[in-house]
């Protein structure tokens, strides 16, 4: 089982643990791709992020709907900052 720490207004990839392989699945996803992901008990839309100014990836995920980031601002941060909560990606 994967974890997700809770530490900024994104998801950084290198606070997913427990399953190299959720991390590697979203790493590998294209700048500006979708994601359904199930965090705690809720499931909410991340959109991979942008190349940062020094052309590299950014490894992170950003939430990708009015839905989403709404939630996230209102219920995990900074309300939740600093805990550990399950991930997994929700199968399309």
């Amino acid at each position: 089982m994967s974890t997700v720490e809770i530490r900024d207004e994104c998801i950084r990839l290198k606070h997913v643990e427990g399953d190299d392989g959720l991390r590697d699945r979203l790493d590998a996803l294209p700048e500006g791709a979708l994601v359904v992901l199930k965090i705690g008990r809720e499931t909410s839309t991340w959109r991979r992020m942008r190349q940062g100014a020094n052309a590299r990836p950014t490894s992170g995920l950003r939430p990708a709907c009015d839905a989403s980031r709404a939630w996230w601002k209102a219920r995990m941060y900074p309300a939740r900052k600093g805990e550990r909560l399950p991930i997994s990606e929700v199968e399309a």
